[in-house]
């Protein structure tokens, strides 16, 4: 793609190869020319005045790849579950904006499932149990599930299916390549019924249980597997067309049936079988998250096998994870097949301030020039979205970025965009950041950096994930109040966003020093510092639940509000609400994965993490004064029967709207908590920190 940027009189005129070069022109230009910022936080578009800036001459930029690809196939459920058109045309305006033309499109695939089973024989009780609600929709795709959570309404079929038709053509509307869904062999348990001479397998996954565990999987050498996968995407294609890209990811975090390699080579030659059978022109588009996931069964031989059972150039591979775990340098560049390079950077939609910009400053281009290189593209993999946008903004500019940049001049450039203003505190603020939360170095292997006290379930044993000194983020945290001295910073939404972000991980942190207070006064057996410490977790978690309730962008009640609008009766209604409440906190009937996709907002912390805590805390004083053990497994059982599944199943209603004031809330808070942020070596001069 090519986009040429040039003046015309007083008109600016920016053409392109496509409709996505035509928007990814206009975004450079708004940026380098009008320091304008877009993202899912927030528009600044106040430096936007008067006549256009001009070019002294035209800008012909040709993008780096012939490939930007968007979504991992978990953001589905994890972001975008219950968006109706309005936010999926705004989302698919970003994507054409930030270069995107290869994005995963993934609704409405149950109603052509449940056409094609229906078509094999089975009758609709039978296929029922099979799909799982809205929000598990992403891992019963994937075979890892099926029915939790469900069994899925007629309506959300119809309405699924309406509402892909407009996603798909909007895409392509901008030229984009959507990538499809295909076939990987999971089926509903009844096809062992109807095809009772056919080889079946169940796989499992987190140890679910019926009935909603092992979803069977048609043995690859059968013919029912290619018959399966034609006719799904046969009518597929009908409804809906195609681009020839399909995506569909074998083994998701599940061993195969057989470690043999025929039957791995088997499973790659059936998939892709099924779909050229359908579509002649099919590239199958595989995540390469099972490599990373169980790197000691997938060795060397068992991925060439998979991958080699695939005619090369007719398979790209989505290296899921390149910013902080690489796979394409284990594997020979796929053995031939060309890959994208992603940055994954969340898991389970997590809130949080983490990257490596480093890594993804220096990454593609070495991979794009590294010696028989097969990549051809870059992409934005994470499993949730609405968090870190510096981070996204800073990978998508890889699209053209002919070489790495100065890094803290770029993220005072951004700080300018985002705010409107040059300002040195609102600098201070991002290089302060800069240095710390977004410095991981990929040689750590931290991912999980969701996992904070605050969201997991309570206990006497906690390791801190953390890379970078605290401190940092308590000064970006002060430089960002100052900010807030210049009006045309302290209205903007972008800048109200970003304080009540770093306000939140600084109480995020000083948390985990409140709990490790809380554990030691037990351990201790001093009941008066169990009561001290206890209050002073229980105030910080109020306090941080106040703070993100003056910002739409945290609150659970917009969460499960959206979810109850897809009902079109009040059992659907309650259905989904259970789904939105199950996926952020137990994710599973038992708590199979719980926590996984916990999220710090407000009304969830309110209503749900601190009544665990509260549970925790009266736990523990009885057994001090009772002289018992703390019996962790039995707590488990108890704070499950107690707190956790009585939320999920639960209907009352939170703001939908903030309250309060972000800027007075988060000052309040400041002055209340710079002793525990510094409490030796540091004085205050307004809200600057300075070291004595």
């Amino acid at each position: 793609d090519t986009f040429v940027i040039e003046s015309f009189k007083d008109k600016i005129s920016i053409t392109g190869t496509s409709g996505v070069a035509v928007a990814t022109g206009l975004y450079y230009y708004l940026k380098h020319y009008c320091s304008v910022h877009v993202s899912w936080s927030g528009v600044q578009t106040k430096t936007v005045t008067g006549s256009p800036p001009m070019v002294t001459k035209p800008i012909m930029v040709t993008l780096n790849d012939r490939f930007r690809y968007y979504q991992n196939v978990c953001t589905a459920s994890y972001s975008m579950v219950w968006w109706n058109w309005t936010r999926w045309e705004q989302e698919i305006d970003w994507m054409a904006l930030s270069g995107i033309n290869l994005p995963l499109a993934f609704n409405g695939q149950e109603e052509i499932w449940r056409r094609t089973f229906l078509k094999l024989g089975l009758k609709q009780a039978e296929i029922d149990p099979f799909f799982s609600g809205p929000a598990f929709l992403a891992w019963q795709r994937m075979g890892n599930v099926r029915g939790f959570g469900g069994p899925l309404p007629e309506s959300w079929h119809r309405q699924q299916t309406e509402l892909q038709h407009k996603i798909l053509t909007r895409m392509r509307d901008f030229g984009m390549t959507p990538v499809l869904p295909a076939f990987s062999g999971h089926v509903p348990r009844a096809m062992e019924r109807l095809f009772p001479n056919t080889t079946m397998a169940r796989t499992c996954w987190q140890n679910f249980k019926d009935p909603y565990d092992c979803p069977t999987f048609v043995y690859p050498n059968e013919t029912l597997f290619v018959t399966i996968g034609k006719t799904f995407l046969e009518e597929y294609v009908r409804e809906f067309g195609t681009n020839h890209a399909y995506n569909t990811d074998l083994f998701n975090e599940m061993n195969p049936p057989s470690s043999k390699l025929q039957f791995i080579r088997d499973s790659g030659k059936a998939v892709y079988n099924a779909m050229s059978a359908a579509d002649p022109k099919a590239v199958w588009m595989m995540q390469s998250w099972l490599f990373v996931n169980d790197f000691i069964f997938w060795t060397k031989e068992r991925i060439e096998a998979l991958l080699t059972s695939v005619p090369e150039g007719r398979m790209v591979i989505l290296d899921l994870n390149s910013d902080l775990h690489p796979e394409f340098m284990n594997t020979s560049m796929y053995f031939g097949h060309p890959f994208v390079w992603n940055m994954l950077l969340n898991f389970g939609g997590v809130l949080g301030l983490y990257g490596s910009l480093d890594a993804v400053n220096m990454g593609p281009k070495k991979a794009r020039e590294a010696a028989h290189s097969t990549m051809i593209g870059i992409g934005l993999t994470p499993e949730g979205i609405f968090q870190n946008d510096i981070m996204f903004e800073f990978m998508n500019e890889n699209a053209w970025r002919q070489s790495a940049v100065d890094i803290d001049q770029w993220v005072l450039n951004y700080a300018l965009r985002r705010y409107g203003t040059l300002n040195v505190n609102a600098s201070s603020a991002f290089l302060r950041l800069r240095k710390s939360v977004y410095n991981l170095k990929p040689s750590l292997g931290i991912k999980d950096h969701g996992r904070c006290a605050l969201v997991e379930r309570p206990q006497l044993h906690f390791s801190r994930l953390i890379w970078y000194d605290p401190k940092d983020v308590y000064a970006a945290w002060g430089h960002l109040l100052d900010a807030a001295n210049d009006p045309r910073i302290a209205e903007m939404g972008t800048y109200r966003y970003d304080l009540v972000d770093v306000t939140r991980q600084s109480l995020q942190l000083l948390i985990e020093d409140a709990y490790e207070a809380v554990v030691k006064s037990f351990k201790n057996k001093s009941m008066e510092l169990l009561r001290k410490t206890s209050q002073t977790m229980h105030d910080m978690l109020l306090d941080i639940d106040t703070v993100l309730g003056s910002d739409r962008h945290f609150l659970l009640g917009n969460w499960l509000e959206d979810a109850k609008r897809w009902g079109s009766t009040p059992e659907e209604s309650n259905l989904y609400e259970y789904n939105a409440r199950n996926q952020i906190t137990l994710w599973g009937p038992e708590g199979e994965v719980v926590d996984y996709a916990n999220k710090q907002w407000s009304g969830l912390i309110r209503g749900y993490y601190l009544k665990r805590w509260e549970f925790f805390f009266k736990t523990l004083k009885e057994c001090l004064e009772t002289h018992s053990h703390f019996n962790n497994t039995q707590f488990k059982k108890d704070i499950f029967s107690n707190v956790e599944e009585p939320f999920t199943f639960a209907t009352d209603l939170y703001p939908t709207m903030p309250q309060g004031d972000s800027l007075i809330i988060s000052t309040k808070l400041f002055k209340k908590y710079q002793g525990f942020m510094w409490p030796d070596s540091y004085e205050f001069k307004g809200n600057i920190v300075e070291k004595i």
